[in-house]
């Protein structure tokens, strides 16, 4: 929802409750449920989460966890990437996947009864193995890219009680930036950028999706509680880094033309901007970054987009 913040706050505690008992009874037939659950929580336009409606959903969710937790289990792990790899619209996956994608939406207001319930459900080393599977798609991956981003990367608990201080030299991790937001930024939504000039219309909506919902927190995240300067002196993770940055920088000239919104997406990308250049001392790209604010500004861009 957007602008509906009195309305999700109104959703009684019964209706979520109805809404839980029908996903245990209907299961994968109706994953759209899983997404109601999730619109509840998060004001878009505020990028602000309910922790009222994360706390109900997380009364109720657990309670049918047997019906409704598919695929989450260590058994279920070797068909869980199967499908992943061979059969991503497999009705039973797709319902997965959103569930994951639920309690990245839970955990993003530092609740942490979902944010352990999360860590219980999949460990580091399950999220390091998906995160690290080149035969899985970006798209497929993306919801356990945003839940480790909420439940391990900025959770309520210390990085020695979740086992993240060395995260900044994981080499999943760095393997992520290279040979999937790389490529994605510079190849995938380059082209997608490309096609939209031609036929003057918008960024593909999963792309957007995928560049602000999924790479540009988990940036953000990283770069701002776990990136150091003096630890990251690898020639490999400055050459990532600097190629992340002028790949962002790229699609960050050019947002005020393609994305419509009310400024938020457009300073997200800024503000990431930001906050990386001055990790690495890139005083240039911070006068470039400040350069190009300050002029959309004066050209009155409040977010909506300058095609039509």
């Amino acid at each position: 929802f957007t602008s509906a913040r009195e309305l999700c706050l109104q959703v009684r505690e019964e209706t979520v409750a109805n809404i839980v008992y029908a996903l245990a009874e209907q299961k994968h037939k109706v994953p759209s449920y899983l997404a109601a659950l999730a619109a509840i929580i998060m004001v878009e336009e505020l990028n602000l989460a309910l922790k009222r409606n994360q706390l109900l959903i997380m009364k109720h969710l657990p309670k049918m966890k047997e019906n409704i937790f598919l695929l989450c289990s260590p058994i279920d792990k070797p068909r869980r990437l199967q499908l992943m790899q061979y059969d991503p619209t497999n009705p039973d996956l797709v319902f997965h996947l959103k569930l994951v994608d639920l309690f990245a939406t839970l955990c993003s207001g530092t609740v942490r009864i979902a944010e352990s319930t999360s860590q219980a459900m999949f460990s580091i080393a399950v999220h390091m193995e998906i995160i690290a599977n080149d035969r899985i798609a970006l798209e497929v991956k993306a919801p356990y890219i945003r839940l480790f981003t909420w439940s391990y990367m900025n959770c309520a608990a210390s990085k020695d009680e979740v086992g993240t201080t060395t995260l900044h030299k994981n080499i999943h991790i760095w393997s992520l930036f290279r040979r999937e937001f790389v490529p994605f930024l510079t190849q995938r939504l380059a082209g997608d950028l490309t096609q939209a000039y031609v036929v003057r219309d918008h960024y593909n909506s999963t792309n957007l999706y995928i560049l602000f919902n999924v790479i540009l927190p988990f940036l953000r995240v990283f770069f701002d509680q776990f990136f150091n300067p003096a630890e990251n002196v690898e020639k490999e993770h400055r050459a990532i880094v600097n190629d992340l940055l002028q790949a962002l920088f790229h699609h960050f000239q050019l947002a005020p033309y393609f994305v419509r919104d009310d400024g938020l997406q457009y300073s997200t990308l800024g503000s990431v901007l930001l906050n990386i250049s001055k990790k690495i001392s890139d005083t240039t790209m911070e006068r470039n970054i400040d350069t190009y604010q300050r002029h959309n500004l004066s050209k009155g861009y409040k977010g909506e987009s300058r095609l039509r």
